[in-house]
């Protein structure tokens, strides 16, 4: 009889072991599930802030060249006065202090240079056709004369980046109502 008892309290201080054991991993799979949990809640958040940013250049852009074409309808003009607009927005985005640096690369080195109106010109080309009471006004990311040049950004967050790219190829067309060259003879 004594055996059994022995051989109970011996199962019973294993079961004991395995729970306190089990208590402890699960301790630790907690911690783990709440460090993933933080950064996936930052890689979204820093997500959602670059999506925000492209959605705000969309507006400048779109913006600029429509109003624009319909004071002067000019590809020169409108492409001065888009970069000018461009600049002041990705500034102001930087200005905010949230670790978000912008510049304009070149090749694939992966070096940026600051962001000026000359240099977001040369990422760009603006092309207007005017017709009798309107005009179509499209802008085109083109990477420049050599197709190396993009605008990129860096949203920095605690442990986490997102990378911001206008890349080649992106396009706004809109299509307005305003002076046309045929108006103006």
């Amino acid at each position: 009889m004594q055996e059994r008892g022995i051989f109970s309290f011996v199962i019973f201080l294993l079961f004991i072991e395995a729970a306190v054991l089990l208590s402890r991993a699960d301790a630790g799979i907690s911690q783990d599930m709440n460090e993933t949990i933080v950064s996936l809640v930052e890689a979204e958040q820093l997500n959602f802030r670059r999506a925000e940013i492209e959605h705000g250049l969309d507006y400048v852009v779109s913006n600029t060249i429509v109003s624009e074409a319909a004071i002067r309808p000019e590809s020169e003009w409108i492409e001065q006065r888009t970069a000018q607009n461009m600049r002041r927005y990705l500034n102001a985005v930087e200005g905010e202090g949230n670790g978000i640096k912008f510049y304009i690369t070149e090749g694939n080195s992966g070096q940026g240079n600051e962001i000026t109106d000359i240099g977001l010109r040369e990422t760009f080309k603006v092309i207007v056709a005017e017709a009798e009471g309107g005009f179509l006004v499209s802008f085109f990311a083109t990477g420049g004369l050599m197709k190396n040049k993009s605008i990129h950004g860096r949203i920095s967050g605690e442990s986490k980046a997102q990378e911001f790219l206008v890349p080649q190829g992106y396009a706004i067309t809109e299509l307005g109502v305003g002076p046309s060259s045929l108006q103006r003879q």
